[in-house]
């Protein structure tokens, strides 16, 4: 039977589907004009006596509660909108895909193209996540003195970092919807117990405290896995580079987005700004079990799988997956292009992650004005981006429909961009720091963004989040390196401070561009042979 979206059926059925979130709506917006305000009041009074920055807080909190107030109720009303709006969608393109089955093929083809743009919106939205991670020194200050602030960072770095594999062996057994439900209430549930805590305690229950941030580490890897991977599985393997420009691109913005946020409603108000984390992260995870759980994911996904036998059956064969665990380890180590794969996250996405935490250290050393630093900091961010969006692109570039002479071309230049920087910084550091950053930024957006094209064509889909998690698991070991090689003695000042330190990362990143020439010949051979052959 055909599909007519005007009966009364249908039309009854959807206006029954619509009234969940129009409640929950109601609730979110009746309970920010009355309980969102009362219970960051209550937070921030419980503080009082543990010390003067607390008591500061609680009196500037209470001398304005009205104000608090009427923010908290605006703050809730867009999230409110947002839960309606996304949830609005995510029931529209259900619908949407049930009803493929019975469309004619051009209709099929628009259900089609709706539900990847939805599973790719909520990709963006659980990258964005994660960045909440990242600008905890936004807010670090506000909640406990620097030292102690510093721990609690920690503690979110290593839920992060060392329960990578974890977090990768999770939505490979769990699937994407389950993983995004455990992240959110992992995330959730860790701010929520630091935020009690610390608000009753204060510093001395930093313990505790520390757990809850290894938890809200834990929940917010876990989601960015989810996002980023779901995004490249989804879609065809010709266009897994844009998918993933487009998610780590929403994860740049997240962290402007986020700390807009924090300056424009919670400036000075440490917990209401971990409340709102705590209401991201349960939306984000809601609407994203939604919509993996719907008939969205199971056609996208249907279809690419589909394009992926068809591609075998034509003899470009892919990896078999394994049933256990440990089976798929020892399958990923044994990938011809795992010690690849192993070479980039070890060498510049672990240096990357090191340097852009502690370049402005260097920056003051070699004594650069704060202009100039300020510009090297707005860029760093604008060219990562650039990097992922140029890169993406030239990933899925496969002249002739044959080999993969884009994705190796792209690593090679996005490498040679960073060998290119170590020459600009061996010749002069403080004339050439500012390009040499610039191209570093380029090159580090590029190879994040291939990294995720490459772990696409290089397993298959049943392990992509093992492979993920397990080469970002053996990052941490040359990340910490690199973090301790690039923080100079306290009596050093200077060019001399970093001269070692970039000349053994240009001696690094030249290995890799050598590396990744050889397998562009080799991708470039491989096309030419497969175009001859009838």
């Amino acid at each position: 039977s055909q599909y007519h979206p005007a009966t009364p059926m249908v039309a009854r059925s959807k206006q029954a589907a619509l009234r969940l979130p129009l409640v929950v709506c109601l609730l979110c917006l009746n309970y920010g004009g009355d309980g969102f305000s009362t219970t960051t009041l209550a937070t921030s009074t419980t503080s009082a006596g543990l010390g003067t920055r607390e008591q500061k807080m609680t009196l500037s909190l209470s001398k304005d509660g009205t104000n608090v107030q009427k923010e908290g109720s605006r703050y809730l009303l867009w999230c409110g909108l947002l839960l309606t709006g996304s949830a609005l969608g995510a029931l529209h393109c259900r619908r949407t895909a049930r009803a493929a089955k019975a469309m004619p093929q051009s209709s099929k083809s628009y259900a089609l193209a709706m539900s990847r743009f939805q599973i790719l919106g909520i990709c963006c939205i659980l990258a964005a996540q994660y960045t909440m991670l990242l600008i905890f020194g936004v807010y670090g200050s506000e909640l406990l003195d620097p030292g102690d602030a510093n721990k609690l960072y920690a503690a979110a770095s290593w839920g992060a970092c060392f329960l990578a594999a974890p977090a990768g062996v999770c939505f490979d057994a769990l699937g994407p919807a389950w993983s995004t439900l455990l992240g959110g209430a992992m995330s959730a549930f860790g701010l929520g117990t630091a935020a009690l805590v610390l608000g009753s305690y204060g510093a001395a229950s930093l313990l505790v405290a520390s757990v809850g941030y290894l938890l809200f580490g834990f929940g917010a890897t876990l989601l960015n896995t989810v996002g980023l991977l779901a995004a490249v599985r989804v879609v065809p393997s010709q266009h897994s580079g844009k998918a993933a420009a487009c998610v780590l691109c929403s994860a740049a913005l997240g962290i402007s987005f986020h700390t807009a946020v924090h300056a424009k409603w919670c400036r000075g108000a440490p917990f209401h700004f971990i409340n709102y984390q705590i209401t991201y992260s349960i939306l984000s995870a809601v609407i994203g079990f939604m919509i993996f759980r719907s008939q969205s994911w199971k056609l996208a996904l249907a279809e690419v799988e589909e394009q992926d036998a068809d591609g075998k059956s034509s003899g470009d064969a892919s990896p078999q997956s394994q049933s256990s665990t440990r089976g798929r380890i020892f399958g990923i180590l044994k990938n011809k292009d795992f010690p690849w794969l192993a070479a980039i996250y070890l060498i510049p996405i672990a240096y990357c992650f090191a340097w852009l935490g502690n370049w402005p250290v260097c920056a003051t050393s070699l004594g650069l004005p704060a202009e100039a630093q300020t510009r090297i900091g707005l860029s760093v961010g604008l060219f990562s981006a650039l990097g992922r969006v140029v890169f993406g692109l030239l990933g899925d570039w496969v002249p002739k429909g044959r080999g993969l002479v884009g994705l190796e071309l792209g690593f090679t230049a996005s490498l040679g961009l960073f060998a290119g920087s170590f020459l600009l910084l061996c010749i002069d550091q403080r004339m050439f720091f500012e390009a040499a950053m610039r191209l570093q930024s380029l090159g580090y957006g590029g190879v994040l963004c291939l990294a995720a094209v490459a772990l696409r064509a290089s397993f298959s889909g049943e392990d992509l989040g093992t492979a993920f998690g397990f080469l970002y698991q053996i990052l941490t070991v040359t990340f910490m390196l690199f973090n301790w090689a690039c923080v100079p003695s306290s009596n050093c000042e200077g060019a001399e401070c970093f001269k070692g330190f970039f000349n053994l990362s240009g001696v690094l990143h030249v290995g890799c561009v050598l590396w990744g020439v050889r397998r562009l010949l080799r991708a470039s051979k491989r096309a030419a042979l497969e175009t001859k052959s009838p």
